[in-house]
């Protein structure tokens, strides 16, 4: 079991986008021979530079998990701050939400503890037919997202305004308490990624690292009776310099890649380092071997980038493909209405 500074190491890495496999971190307690593997993977692996700056708004996955959205970053610079709660729909298949949607009692409760908190300004709710109407105006100009989510598909929600410092963390755990919250709080900060605009025409291919956790570099996990309860029985093994080669040429070959370059684990190190220059924590917590190694691909627009992304994730020796224009669109749809949908829907060829 991991201890709560580990995992909230791992969770940090993850979620600032620091593009490693959260497995290479050395424990901070004694190993065992059956690793947990219920830590987040690199889902968000690619953003460190580009989401540089702004709250951490992400789609975290790890082997048998659900959908989750990410805890707010506390409001700073005496700005006032809007974060959101979920609840728990009829159809969620989340942790959080095993006993089912969220009863009219529950989001009384919810609703009242809220109100009662100092540090909350404001608390309205959103339900399905409100929070369509939001989406339909955010993304007006994004036809692909408009067809790939209903007014069904919309997570009720209370939306609460907080005052400069709030501590979010002691809200959501004041809230889990109350029970049916899908994934707690999530920042509502849709803004500072671009309010779902693509980050770049790029795509990442990130390389198998030394001692994997995951299971697309050979690691074997074994998935007990409740969702998320997961373990690794055996590391995956990291490239080697032929399949990298493989990678390369493969890359190379694709009619819709522009261009190509490869980033070192000193190289992207460097990327993390800078980004997260006032986080001495963080940086410490990290060496140089925990980076990936990755192909950094520059599409041209008409390309097929889901088959190109569908593609790559069949090549041995690769560890994750990260689309970045949609990244930041599943980013933004994420933080502000609690939903996920794939790639291929959000961003299919125009």
């Amino acid at each position: 079991m991991n201890s709560p500074v580990e995992d909230r190491l791992r969770e940090a890495l993850t979620e600032a986008g620091a593009t490693l496999d959260a497995g290479t971190l050395r424990p901070l307690q004694a190993s065992t021979p059956r690793r947990r593997a219920d830590f987040r993977l690199l889902a968000v692996a690619g953003v460190t530079v580009a989401l540089a700056g702004a709250a951490t708004v992400a789609a975290l996955t790890a082997p048998g998990d659900t959908q989750r959205a990410v805890t707010a970053d506390p409001p700073a610079g005496g700005k006032e701050a809007e974060v959101a709660i979920f609840l728990c729909p009829r159809s969620s298949k989340s942790p959080d939400c095993r006993e089912g949607a969220a009863t009219g009692s529950q989001a009384r409760a919810l609703q009242d503890t809220m109100r009662a908190q100092p540090e909350v300004i404001e608390v309205r709710f959103e339900d399905q037919a409100a929070a369509y109407k939001n989406f339909r105006q955010d993304y007006a100009d994004n036809e692909g997202v408009l067809k790939a989510v209903k007014v069904t598909d919309m997570v009720v929600s209370f939306r609460l305004k907080l005052k400069p410092g709030t501590d979010v963390e002691r809200l959501l755990d004041k809230a889990k308490a109350i029970g049916g919250v899908m994934a707690g709080l999530s920042a509502q900060s849709y803004e500072e990624v671009g309010a779902g605009k693509p980050l770049s025409q790029e795509i990442s291919v990130f390389l198998c690292g030394a001692k994997s956790s995951l299971e697309s570099c050979g690691a074997v996990i074994s998935r007990g009776a409740t969702e998320g309860d997961t373990t690794m029985e055996k590391e995956g093994k990291g490239i080697t310099a032929a399949q990298r080669d493989n990678v390369k040429d493969t890359i190379e070959k694709m009619p819709g890649v522009q261009s190509v370059a490869y980033e070192s684990q000193e190289e992207a190190f460097e990327h993390f380092r800078r980004s997260y220059a006032s986080n001495n924590a963080l940086i410490q917590a990290t060496k140089v071997t925990d980076m990936p190694t990755s192909f950094r691909l520059q599409m041209r627009p008409d390309a097929d980038w889901d088959a190109t992304v569908q593609k790559l994730r069949r090549v041995p020796g690769v560890a994750q493909v990260v689309n970045q224009r949609c990244l930041a669109v599943r980013a933004a749809l994420s933080a502000r209405y609690g939903i996920d949908r794939p790639d291929r829907k959000l961003c299919a060829p125009k």
